[in-house]
């Protein structure tokens, strides 16, 4: 897995989100971005956010990467958003990667349901 080259994680979750998400992207290998994906869904998923926290959180993201080259990014915001709704217990679909040599696809998704 390749490291970004700093190794702590940020100072706020915003930073943390930010890191994780910069990491995801510059795995080269399936394996690495299956590593990367996975911490990705566990801090997100065990993030304590009020709704707004979390719409300001998600709002400031989308500011972030709004000028990015990579296709990736519409679809890692949007799985930290799906992950932060677990929390709240709203209703999401948990989706299983793979990478077909030009980004990622979805190959099996399940509706889930968390208090």
């Amino acid at each position: 897995m390749q490291q970004l080259s700093f190794t702590s994680y940020g100072r706020d979750t915003f930073s943390t989100l930010s890191l994780l998400i910069d990491s995801f992207l510059i795995q080269g290998d399936f394996i690495s971005v299956g590593v990367a994906d996975s911490a990705l869904v566990t801090f997100s998923q065990n993030l304590k956010l009020s709704t707004e926290q979390k719409n300001e959180l998600i709002d400031l993201l989308e500011s972030r990467y709004a000028v990015s080259g990579s296709k990736k990014i519409e679809y890692l915001l949007k799985r930290v958003e799906d992950n932060l709704a677990i929390q709240h217990g709203q209703s999401t679909e948990i989706k299983v990667l793979q990478d077909n040599g030009l980004g990622i696809e979805t190959i099996q998704s399940s509706s889930i349901f968390s208090k």
